[in-house]
C-alpha cells in the first residue's frame, strides 16, 4: 500500500516551478520576466490540477477540459471547493492565462517591466501553493 495521493507529483512539481520563479525574481537586474511568468505560469496551472487530480479528475481529463487555461483550472477548483486565500489572485489569474496558454509570455513581459508586479507576481502564486498544501487531503 502507498501512501501516494492523486495529484501531489503535479504538486510537488509546481513547488520546483515557483521556485525558480522566486530565484529568477531575486537577481539583481534581471529581467527575465517571460522566464519569470513561464514559471509563475507553470506552478500555478500544475498546483490547481493538483486539486483537480485528488479528487478524481484524470491527467486526460484535465488535459481536454482545461489545457493550459489558468482560468478554466482555478474555476473548476473552486467549483470543488477551494478558496485562494489572496484576493488578487483570480485578477492575475485571468490577465495571465491568455499569453500563458498561447505560449506569448513574452508580450505580457514587454507590456510589464515593473520590479513591483514581478513580486507581487510571485508572492500571489508561493501563497496559492500554501493554500494548496493546506487544501489537499494528507496521506
Amino acid at each position: 500500500m502507498t501512501n501516494h495521493l492523486p495529484g501531489r507529483h503535479l504538486l510537488h512539481n509546481a513547488l520546483g516551478f515557483a521556485a525558480a520563479a522566486r530565484h529568477v525574481a531575486s537577481m539583481p537586474g534581471c529581467h527575465a520576466g517571460e522566464l519569470l511568468l513561464q514559471n509563475l505560469g507553470n506552478a500555478i496551472e500544475l498546483s490547481l490540477k493538483s486539486i483537480l487530480q485528488a479528487h478524481g479528475w484524470s491527467d486526460d481529463r484535465c488535459r481536454r477540459e482545461i489545457r493550459h487555461d489558468l482560468v478554466k483550472a482555478l474555476g473548476a477548483a473552486e467549483r470543488l471547493g477551494f478558496r485562494p486565500s489572496e484576493p488578487a489572485l483570480a485578477p492575475f489569474v485571468a490577465l495571465l492565462s491568455p499569453f500563458h496558454r498561447s505560449h506569448r509570455l513574452a508580450a505580457l513581459s514587454a507590456r510589464t517591466s515593473q520590479a513591483a508586479f514581478y513580486d507581487d507576481a510571485v508572492a500571489m502564486t508561493e501563497q496559492l501553493l500554501r493554500d494548496v498544501v493546506l487544501w489537499l487531503p494528507r496521506p
